[in-house]
């Protein structure tokens, strides 16, 4: 609630989420102790942008993020909590497992860059993708998951735990590309075609460059 009235003071109409220009995924057991870590905890960098805060701070991919503001991190879920409560320009302290050691990286959120703005939406409904949410492929994304010009569809970057999505098994960085004989090319259509429901569900999705085609009934 703070962070969105102080940006109505400011004289914004609209509430937007500060940038920290990085992905993070959740830490497996498998991930932990590969990264020497005790147990599973906190969110770990899977993704710096070029010129957004992470980078300019020193984070790195493979880092994982502990704790926000003496704020302890358990997943990925709660360090996107703990980003939403802050505001563009706030300084942040972040208690990082990098390389072994834990050390402490200070960064300044900021706005979300032109180039980087993507449409995003959450889907729900009845069907495998609820719980899911989508993005257009922006330049960053693209530039980031190393996808060709020609790549059409939809990432998806984030799934909600427990959701239908996340029990058929989608991943954050797959690239929704056909659904029920339907091309995905943007966000709305995904959202046209997902609103449609049904039972049976033919999709194809593109996940690091593989292509992999599914049949679900739901």
């Amino acid at each position: 609630v703070r962070a969105v009235v102080d940006q109505a003071k400011g004289g914004s109409d609209a509430f937007e989420r500060p940038y920290i220009g990085a992905r993070f995924d959740e830490v497996t057991s498998e991930m932990a102790e590969s990264l020497g870590m005790n147990r599973p905890a906190g969110a770990i960098v899977v993704g710096v942008m070029e010129n957004g805060p992470a980078a300019e701070s020193g984070l790195s991919v493979g880092d994982v993020v502990l704790a926000i503001n003496d704020q302890r991190i358990e997943h990925k879920d709660a360090l996107g909590y703990r980003l939403a409560t802050l505001a563009i320009g706030d300084v942040v302290d972040l208690d990082v497992f990098s390389r072994g050691e834990l050390v402490s990286i200070r960064l300044k959120l900021a706005s979300r860059p032109p180039e980087a703005q993507a449409q995003t939406v959450s889907l729900d409904g009845r069907g495998p993708f609820s719980g899911a949410e989508v993005s257009d492929i922006s330049s960053e994304i693209r530039s980031q998951l190393r996808l060709s010009r020609e790549t059409t569809g939809v990432v998806i970057i984030d799934i909600q735990r427990g959701s239908p999505a996340n029990r058929a098994g989608f991943r954050p960085g797959d690239i929704i590309e056909i659904v029920n004989g339907t091309a995905i090319t943007d966000v709305t259509v995904m959202q046209q075609v997902v609103a449609q429901g049904g039972r049976s569900w033919r999709f194809r999705l593109n996940r690091g460059g593989r292509r992999i085609q599914q049949f679900l009934r739901f």
